[in-house]
């Protein structure tokens, strides 16, 4: 299969790019709005001190990192459209 041989974008400032910057910002927003909101449930639930603050912010990173591989695996660009995966992403937000 050959492949089609694209030339490569002119340098310079792209305004089709304006849209996607965006929603990768207010996602970066997002995502820190909910760590946060994980932090301060840890901070109630726990002690200042102690051995059981430690183990549920170690689960919780452990849960983070497996959450983010198991995205990569699951939802590669050429198999998901990016609409569904912003749509998939504000569905588990909720």
């Amino acid at each position: 299969a050959d492949l089609e041989r694209r030339d490569p974008a002119p340098a310079g400032f792209h305004l089709d790019l304006l849209a996607p910057s965006a929603v990768f910002l207010l996602w970066g927003f997002a995502s820190s709005y909910v760590q946060a909101y994980c932090y301060w449930l840890i901070d109630q639930r726990y002690e200042p001190t102690g051995p059981e603050r430690s183990r549920a912010v170690a689960f919780y990173k452990m849960l983070q990192s497996a959450g983010w591989c198991l995205g990569y695996v699951l939802l590669p660009r050429n198999r998901c459209p990016f609409l569904l995966q912003l749509g998939l992403s504000v569905a588990f937000m909720l």
